[in-house]
Order: C-alpha cells, then structure tokens, then sequence
C-alpha cells in the first residue's frame, strides 16, 4: 500500500481542502441544540471550515448525550448527508442502536453494512478519531488507487453511489474486467464483516504520516484524509482513469 499512501501524499500537497472541500448544509435545526448552535451557524470562512466546527462540536455533543437515538441522528443521515431515504422509523431507530453495538464489538451484519453510507455518519460524529465516513466517492478513490497502485489487490466492498462520474466509470466493473481470472468475490473484496472497521483503521493508520506536524489535527483525525478522497473523485480519480482504461475487444 505505499504507492497508494505516496500518491495520497501527493494530493494532499497540490490540493487545498478548505478551498475543494464545498459541501454545505442547513443549520436551522441546530438551533434546538443551544450546546453546538452557536459554534455553527456563526461565520465561517468557507464550507470546510463549518463541516470541520460541526464534526468536533458534535462529537463533544454525543460524548455527552452517548445513549439515546434522537432526531438529530436522522438531521445527520438526511440532511446534512443527503441521504433522504433513511427515514425517522422505529426500524431504522432499532438499526442505529444495533449498529452502535456493532461498531464496538468490531463487526458488522449484513444489514448494518447494507446501510453503511448512512450508519456511518453517525459513527464519524460519535467518535471522529476512530471511524469516518464509509462513502461511494470514498471507497471508489480508495479502489481505483489500490488497483493502479498496491501490489496486494484487496478491494473494499462499494456502496451505492449518486455520482454521475461513479456510475459511468464503475469501479467494481473495472475490478472485475482486471481480475478477470480470479472467480471468488472474498478473493477481491474485504468481507463486509469487517471491512469498515479495516477500512477506520487503515485511514487513521495512513493520516499519521500522510500529514506533517504541522497539521496535528489531521494526524489525529481521520476525516481530513477521508475528505481528501471524496474531493478526488470526481475530478483527479475520474480523469486518472480515463486516461489510464483501455478496452480492447477481440
């Protein structure tokens, strides 16, 4: 994996996130919530900055309220993520306190990890030095790098993707058409099992030596290098792989 960590380097030095990183979000609903409030709908410089105040504000918040599941998991899942889907039920309310379990014991069931886009936004607010977010843009860049670049080819599992660019250029298709011997999924790809928890650790891992001492916060948290990842791939991983597929049909 170190030509992967070396590329990663590279972009983290040619690309400013607080420039890139534009992700938005309403706050209104924050304003029920006097403890984060004010730290977030202040002024802010630009969008990375706020997501950057929301993630340790709430991660102090959930340190604080660690037991029930509220309307504010759902404010993370639908609004600020943009995953409308997930709705306010009590099934959906059984899946975030069975996921919370899971998280802790080191592994997830199949259903936890059918939703992991959504559950794992929850996990990168509740402890954001351990867990991030498990999104397609994510595991895409994350793929395409170990394909190009990692002697060991061991993939990670991919979840649904809105991006116009993640679904003209699917991953697992090219995956698939490089391996094209190889017949057994578990060959390819992490066990859905674990590969969240592989997947936090490897990104906690690689943002220890990814960034300088003069970025401490991003040498603890792992979220900048997951941000990093999600900003690449509609441009960087995207013209990478235009440039580097060619389809030969005999």
């Amino acid at each position: 994996m170190d030509n992967v960590l070396e590329q990663l380097r590279k972009y983290s030095h040619e690309i400013d996130l607080s420039n890139r990183f534009s992700w938005n979000f309403n706050g209104t609903f924050l304003n029920s919530i006097p403890q984060v409030e004010p730290f977030i709908n202040a002024s802010f410089s630009n969008h990375f900055e706020r997501n950057e105040a929301l993630k340790f504000k709430l991660t102090e918040y959930f340190k604080q309220n660690p037991s029930n599941v509220t309307d504010l998991h759902f404010w993370i899942i639908n609004d600020w993520g943009g995953i409308r889907n997930f709705k306010n039920t009590e099934k959906n309310r059984s899946k975030i306190r069975d996921f919370k379990t899971e998280v802790k014991n080191g592994r997830l069931t199949r259903s936890s990890f059918s939703t992991i886009s959504s559950l794992s936004k929850l996990s990168s607010f509740w402890d954001s030095e351990n867990f991030i977010i498990y999104d397609s843009r994510v595991i895409y860049s994350l793929n395409w790098l170990i394909l190009k670049l990692s002697k060991e080819k061991r993939y990670f599992p991919t979840p649904a993707g809105r991006s116009e660019v993640i679904t003209s250029y699917n991953i697992d298709t090219v995956i698939r058409l490089f391996h094209k011997n190889k017949n057994l999924e578990e060959d390819l790809y992490v066990s859905y099992k674990e590969a969240y928890h592989k997947y936090c650790h490897l990104m906690k891992e690689w943002s220890l030596t990814l960034w300088n001492d003069n970025y401490p916060k991003r040498r603890q948290y792992p979220f900048y290098l997951e941000m990093l990842l999600f900003v690449i791939a509609d441009k960087e991983i995207y013209e990478d792989m235009k440039k580097s597929i060619n389809i030969e049909i005999r």
